[in-house]
């Protein structure tokens, strides 16, 4: 799955964001991230019981940049657990959970729940610092138009009659609720989304309090 034939116009603005240089010396990683994740996102997918659908979507920036090696990503149950992990945890169970049952039962319990974590762009970069760039805002508006709404359009997904929406960061939440025009349709049902679902903390990191509270848990 080649980024480059995938989003030829996010790809240009991704590289506006970074350089053309650093890119292309990266691309065959952002590659391999890219189709890691996906397979791992769709494997997840299919444990979430369809009578229970999608009933808690956090929408988050993009699978997490690595040099080398297995791919990070808060799905895949050998990515060690990460702050978002934690914070899903907490808001959920109100402890991590994966020190009794382990991540692999942890996310079985997630996905019994209807819970669904959807990136708003495919790059795996590291974004900070970058963030308050008009070439970020692009990219991200560019991917909301195209990326995401193929996400949240995969055949395989299912949508309970109500569903909570969350956004796990601050400055890539206004950009994506900016980008939807303060409106997300997910199985055939308007929602309106604001910067009051944003999760993250003082820090910038999602925040189970916060998480916990939004999702009505």
């Amino acid at each position: 799955m080649l980024l480059l034939s995938d989003f030829p116009e996010c790809f240009s603005i991704l590289q506006n964001l970074f350089g053309t240089q650093l890119i292309h010396q990266n691309i065959n990683r952002l590659n391999a991230i890219h189709s890691h994740t996906e397979d791992i996102w769709r494997s997840y997918v299919e444990m979430i019981p369809k009578q229970t659908g999608i009933r808690y979507l956090l929408i988050a920036e993009a699978p997490p940049w690595s040099l080398d090696g297995r791919p990070n990503f808060v799905l895949d149950p050998q990515t060690p657990p990460s702050v978002m992990m934690n914070a899903i945890c907490r808001a959920f169970f109100g402890r991590l959970i994966y020190n009794q049952i382990g991540l692999v039962g942890t996310l079985q319990l997630l996905a019994q729940q209807g819970f669904l974590i959807i990136d708003s762009l495919p790059f795996a970069m590291n974004y900070q610092g970058r963030r308050n760039r008009a070439s970020y805002s692009q990219l991200v508006a560019m991917s909301c138009g195209g990326y995401f709404q193929e996400k949240i359009m995969y055949p395989q997904l299912v949508y309970s009659a109500e569903v909570k929406i969350a956004f796990a960061f601050k400055l890539n939440g206004l950009a994506t609720i900016k980008s939807l025009g303060g409106n997300i349709l997910l199985g055939g049902r308007d929602y309106g989304v604001n910067g009051g679902l944003i999760v993250a903390n003082a820090a910038g990191f999602p925040d189970g309090n916060l998480l916990n509270h939004v999702f009505g848990l």
